[in-house]
């Protein structure tokens, strides 16, 4: 099942309710989520540099691995280039590596770095709504939080109570993304139920137009036929006519031969 989800993942064929409309939006909402954290981390980068300078050196050039990662995505949107989820995940995975990295390069357990870690599962679970593959990037999005965490920290540190901390990082992934999920899923239920109710009443308007056509041809036929049969019936011929004139010429004499005979007989007695 994993497998199916992670393939259908780089296809982009998961059902997300919303069509492929979702997925720019997705992607226009990370971009400037991105680019805040990118603020965030430059402008405390600036107001105080002795925190990370000259101890950790690395830290700028993480800002500009972000800022291009970012860039690139946000060319790409303003380019109208077409987004799938394997460009969304790209962005997942570069999002938890910088993180970790960043994690991995300070002191552990003192850094706030982790809390990055939220709005980026949030994301990755709106644009990915399979429960199976959600879980499983939340399970190695935590493993890879816990171990930087514990190499920077070179250990668990048990009376300062790191256990409980690690511990509480952990679970709050969990429960964040499990609260995405089910969120999700009931409005993209919902909006699934308003979808095939349009489609229904779509079907019914169509359904009723047709009957209603079909009604008035019906009726526009058959008056057409009854005006055209009145005119008919006045131009044909009577059927009494015929029958008259053929009597007229088979068993009745006509007035001239009628005259004819009585003037012969009336002329018979003189010869």
């Amino acid at each position: 099942m994993l497998k199916a989800d992670v393939l259908a993942a780089f296809q982009g064929s998961l059902d997300d309710g919303g069509g492929r409309d979702v997925l720019p939006y997705a992607m226009q909402v990370s971009v400037w989520a991105r680019w805040a954290i990118a603020l965030v981390a430059a402008v405390l980068l600036l107001y105080r540099p002795e925190f990370w300078f000259p101890d950790e050196p690395a830290r700028p050039f993480l800002l500009i691995a972000l800022v291009a990662v970012n860039g690139l995505a946000h060319a790409r949107l303003l380019l109208r280039r077409p987004v799938t989820r394997a460009w969304l995940l790209l962005l997942s995975v570069a999002d938890v590596v910088l993180l970790s990295a960043a994690i991995g390069i300070g002191p552990g357990f003192d850094r706030f770095v982790f809390a990055a870690y939220y709005p980026a599962l949030a994301m990755f679970v709106l644009v990915f709504p399979s429960v199976w593959l959600a879980l499983a990037w939340t399970s190695l999005t935590a493993a890879a939080c816990a171990a930087t965490t514990l190499i920077a920290a070179g250990g668990l540190d048990f009376e300062a109570g790191d256990e409980r901390a690690l511990l509480g990082r952990v679970v709050a992934m969990y429960v964040l993304v499990l609260c995405v999920l089910l969120i999700t899923r009931l409005e993209r239920e919902r909006r699934e139920a308003a979808l095939a109710r349009e489609r229904r009443l779509h079907r019914e308007r169509v359904e009723l137009s047709q009957e209603v056509h079909s009604t008035i041809a019906q009726t526009a036929y058959l008056l057409v036929r009854a005006h055209q049969l009145p005119v008919l019936s006045s131009s044909a011929p009577s059927p009494a006519e015929p029958i008259a004139t053929s009597g007229v010429a088979a068993g009745t004499p006509s007035a001239k031969s009628f005259s004819k005979a009585a003037f012969t007989k009336a002329g018979a007695p003189g010869r």
